[in-house]
């Protein structure tokens, strides 16, 4: 009957406390409703019609860079994403955001621990006495005392709600940055391979100009020598053959740059890294026209930003939280006793149940300048998602328009360089009739050379502008 009759009480105070608790839990969220903020959208890019922008980062982009279908370009891609150290950071942050919010969802959750000690002490015959009737004498006692206690914030104000969206919202923030680290990290190495695949292009062009100046030039000097010229003629091709070893140069200087920038990306020693000159160009992908600004919604920077907003909005229901009480229960449940023997009768049994309540009542202000700076915070927050919806579409627009005035200069050139191969053809003739000279026909290959050269110039330009319009759009189209 003892032991009953020591624990009856306990399932009465855990009844009440329940109850109390669903009283105070009935209170509702501090805060404003969180809602994505307007931010004008075209419906296509170019167009006139607007319409509100909503992140969507989260759908599938695969691998953008197989339009190019180019084999050493998708290794490079993939080395990239599997060891480069700025990206295999962003996945660490991802998950220590994915941390901080399983650690805010476990604050809803009771705390249990187990404690225990083993004492033995004895007391002194000398301290001061209590009752003169009653003089102290020294005692030797043992005291065992191994007991549980659980310990339980009710979420009154919201404050743990609120901090577990803050936290969720942190950790699409993280996701949305180590997309964005990936899309840097792509279209860096697209960029860099790409423009060293035009360099490449270019050196070889520039190759052929070299040779075709350098018999332009012998054959000058001969005749110099022979006494058919000035020698004027000679100095003219002989000066633009040094400024073509000088850009020959140049560009063997950007060649080594962007083999270190791509060594770097892929996570490896420049000293150690290196990729065959290859002269061939790539095909350019074709750009659908009209493109839908929905795409612009993948870009994980503007999905970034919108997070950021959601986590500011999270910070002033916090803030405001502080206004209202918080309810701690505990409850601790075990033994005590001076002797192992008796230790888990009922008689030793010992339990406490409790809440502790805390309210502010004045803090000079504390909480009304907390509630201010959050809602700064939040517009602040939300003025940043805004400017990276915009600054996205100009990027988009602009790189739309790179690519539309490239392969218009494209075609052009494409035509100069048509004329420039028929008129080279017509030389051809003439000279096998003997209407032409060996410096006519010189003069017009390297015409057709150069002609080549600028097409090919051009067409690493519209290359590099297409990765552009895919960074600009978060992910190919």
């Amino acid at each position: 009957m003892s032991a009953r009759r020591a624990h009856l009480p306990i399932p009465a105070y855990r009844t009440l406390g329940l109850a109390l608790i669903a009283l105070l839990c009935a209170c509702g969220t501090p805060g404003p409703r969180y809602a994505i903020p307007d931010a004008p959208l075209p419906a296509q890019f170019g167009g006139a019609d607007w319409r509100t922008a909503h992140p969507a980062d989260a759908l599938p982009k695969g691998d953008w860079w197989q339009i190019y279908q180019d084999t050493a370009l998708n290794a490079l891609e993939q080395q990239a994403l599997t060891d480069n150290p700025d990206l295999q950071g962003a996945q660490a942050r991802l998950r220590q955001a994915q941390a901080f919010a399983q650690a805010s969802e476990a604050a809803f959750l009771p705390m249990i621990t187990a404690n225990g000690s083993a004492l033995r002490n004895r007391t002194s015959a000398n301290r001061p006495s209590l009752s003169p009737l009653a003089p102290p004498v020294s005692t030797l006692q043992n005291d065992f005392n191994p007991f549980a206690s659980v310990r339980w914030e009710a979420d009154v104000s919201g404050r743990l709600a609120l901090g577990k969206e803050a936290a969720q919202a942190a950790v699409g923030q993280s996701q949305a940055d180590q997309e964005n680290v990936r899309l840097l990290l792509t279209t860096g190495v697209a960029i860099n391979y790409l423009g060293l695949r035009a360099t490449d292009a270019d050196l070889q062009a520039l190759g052929v100009l070299i040779t075709e100046q350098e018999r332009t030039v012998a054959l000058l000097q001969r005749r110099t020598a022979l006494g058919q010229g000035t020698g004027l003629d000679s100095l003219t091709y002989e000066s633009a053959l040094a400024s073509s070893r000088v850009q020959q140069q140049t560009l063997q200087v950007q060649r080594e740059a962007l083999i270190s920038a791509l060594a770097a990306l892929v996570g490896k020693p420049a000293s150690d890294f290196h990729i065959a000159a290859t002269g061939s160009t790539l095909p350019v992908p074709l750009i659908p026209p009209g493109l839908p600004s929905t795409l612009l919604e993948r870009r994980p920077d503007v999905a970034s930003a919108e997070r950021a907003v959601a986590q500011a909005n999270a910070q002033i229901g916090i803030a405001e939280a502080a206004r209202y009480p918080a309810l701690v229960l505990g409850l601790s449940d075990g033994f005590e006793s001076r002797s192992l023997g008796s230790l888990l009768t009922a008689s030793s049994v010992a339990w406490s149940f409790g809440a502790t309540v805390a309210q502010n009542i004045y803090d000079g202000g504390r909480i009304d300048a907390s509630v201010a700076a959050a809602r700064a915070g939040h517009q602040s927050a939300v003025a940043r998602y805004r400017a990276s919806v915009l600054q996205a579409v100009a990027e988009v627009e602009s790189a739309l328009a790179a690519e539309r005035v490239l392969a218009e200069a494209e075609t052009a050139q494409q035509n100069v360089l048509r004329v420039a191969r028929q008129q080279q053809s017509l030389l051809t003739r003439k000279r096998e009739g003997g209407y032409a000279t060996a410096l006519d026909q010189l003069a017009s290959d390297q015409g057709v050379t150069l002609a080549e050269r600028t097409e090919v110039q051009l067409r690493g330009q519209r290359m590099l502008a297409s990765v552009y319009l895919v960074k600009a759009l978060g992910g190919s189209w």
